[in-house]
């Protein structure tokens, strides 16, 4: 977690030293990442943390392709720094410079990384394609979406399950454009699913219907398909089967395999389901069988079991 003052934190699982704290044991409480104040982005892959300073340099720390090549504490990546966005997936990586430039490393055994091939891995940032209007970047197992300075929304790597929304459920191995709306402004990925929510707080969900994390009854939503027809979204998240997501008002919602979880009587649910009611919510985030939340106290709360 970063804090407002520049530092990074840290808990729970540590077997390959994803936590940053020089050693590979278990943390039940926050223990900060080294003593610098001056981190600007982070993002958690797998067994692995990447994460971007206010210089602009890009470190890494985790596991780095076997228990013998862990890195416990972080390391610098390279020497640039004009990094400003990155994305840990399960085993790659993708991160956007100053100039607008995209760039991908790690596993590309399915085409994640969008370079045009699957040869299966690049030890060192490679660029992807020759775009200069990158602006957000997000990447889970074995695909990647992004989007564009316009607002359009692209993707890339595993399709298996049409969780790229390209109307196919075929594998890419450069970015392929999703639909023709040039109003993105956010989505989240799932290994299943993916959601996102359009400028005008209109909620989208495509890919794989498992335990109803698409919000109905669909078996497969091969394209972006509006959910509902609220305009007061502003940002979405996805964890194992469910999918969360905060509306302008600081309630929170969930739906899919995620009743039991968040304290409701049915494990199932097909519409979203406001959670928490005493509390606004200004903040979430989920990640596998993980979901937080910060309140507008600047309280965090674990959400769920």
């Amino acid at each position: 977690m970063l804090g407002l003052d520049g530092t990074l934190w840290s808990f729970g699982s540590n077997t390959s030293g994803q936590l940053g704290c020089g050693t590979t044991l278990f943390r039940t409480f926050f223990d900060q990442v080294e003593s610098d104040t001056d981190w600007a982005y982070v993002s958690t892959g797998g067994w692995r943390t990447v994460a971007i300073k206010e210089d602009g340099s890009l470190w890494f720390w985790g596991s780095n392709g076997g228990a013998q090549n862990n890195i416990y504490l972080p390391q610098q990546i390279g020497v640039d720094t004009d990094w400003v966005k990155v994305a840990a997936g399960t085993v790659h990586f993708v991160a956007i410079k100053t100039d607008g430039t995209l760039w991908g490393w790690g596993n590309n055994a399915e085409g994640q990384l969008g370079v045009g091939s699957e040869v299966d891995r690049s030890p060192i940032p490679i660029q992807i394609g020759e775009d200069t209007d990158w602006a957000n970047i997000y990447a889970i197992g074995g695909h990647t979406m992004a989007i564009k300075t316009d607002g359009s929304l692209w993707g890339w790597g595993n399709n298996n399950n049409s969780m790229l929304g390209d109307g196919t459920n075929r594998q890419r191995t450069t970015p392929v454009r999703i639909g023709t709306d040039y109003d993105w402004v956010q989505v989240a990925l799932g290994t299943l699913h993916t959601a996102g929510v359009k400028t005008d707080g209109s909620l989208w969900i495509w890919g794989f219907n498992t335990f109803r994390a698409t919000g109905d009854e669909a078996i497969t939503r091969p394209h972006p398909e509006r959910l509902g027809n609220d305009n007061d979204w502003v940002s979405v998240a996805i964890g194992d089967w469910y999918t969360l997501a905060l509306k302008a008002d600081g309630s929170l919602w969930v739906w899919g395999s995620g009743g039991l979880r968040f304290g409701l009587p049915d494990r199932d649910i097909s519409i979203p389901t406001r959670i928490y009611e005493d509390k606004h919510w200004v903040t979430i985030s989920a990640h596998s069988n993980r979901a937080f939340g910060i309140t507008s106290e600047g309280v965090l709360h674990r959400l769920g079991w």
